[in-house]
C-alpha cells in the first residue's frame, strides 16, 4: 500500500512537470562569456553548469551609451551595451521540493547573442532542478 502511494504522488508530480525547449541558432564554442542573472536558486545552478565548462561569467551589463549630433536639432540615442557575447535571462520560481530534494521550478529562460541580437534557445516549464539543467546542458552541447 506504501509503495503504491509513493509511485502514485510520483507519477502525478512527474505529469505536471516539463522542460520545453526550442533552439533557434547555436553557440560559438570559441567565446564562451555570459552576462548571467545575480542570486541563487536556479541561477546559481546554471551559473554552476556554465562555470564548470569553463564560461566566463558576469553579472553586470556593459555601460550604458548615449551618442549623436548636434547639428541645428539634436538627435540623441541611448542604448545597452555587453562586455559579453551571450546573455542568460531567467525568471524561476520554486514551487515545490521534488522527491530528489532539488526544488521544483516554474520557470521560463532564454539565452541572446549580444552580437547579433538573436535569441537562440528559450526554455519554459515547470520541472525539477535536474530536469532543467540536463535541457540546459544539451543546449550547450549542441556548440560542439
Amino acid at each position: 500500500m506504501k509503495a503504491a502511494l509513493i509511485a502514485l504522488i510520483a507519477a502525478s508530480l512527474s505529469a505536471c512537470m516539463s522542460a520545453d525547449m526550442r533552439q533557434y541558432g547555436k553557440l560559438d564554442p570559441d567565446e564562451k562569456s555570459i552576462t548571467v542573472p545575480p542570486g541563487g536558486g536556479l541561477a546559481a545552478e546554471l551559473k554552476d553548469v556554465l562555470s564548470a565548462r569553463g564560461w566566463t561569467l558576469v553579472v553586470d551589463r556593459g555601460p550604458d551609451v548615449i551618442e549623436g549630433r548636434n547639428s541645428g536639432s539634436v538627435n540623441l540615442k541611448s542604448y545597452n551595451t555587453f562586455n559579453t557575447r551571450y546573455r542568460l535571462m531567467l525568471r524561476a520560481a520554486q514551487f515545490d521540493t521534488c522527491l530528489n530534494m532539488s526544488g521544483a521550478y516554474s520557470y521560463n529562460m532564454s539565452v541572446i547573442d549580444n552580437k547579433t541580437g538573436r535569441e537562440l534557445m528559450v526554455m519554459e516549464g515547470r520541472a525539477c532542478e535536474s530536469q532543467i539543467k540536463s535541457k540546459f546542458e544539451s543546449f550547450l552541447n549542441s556548440a560542439s
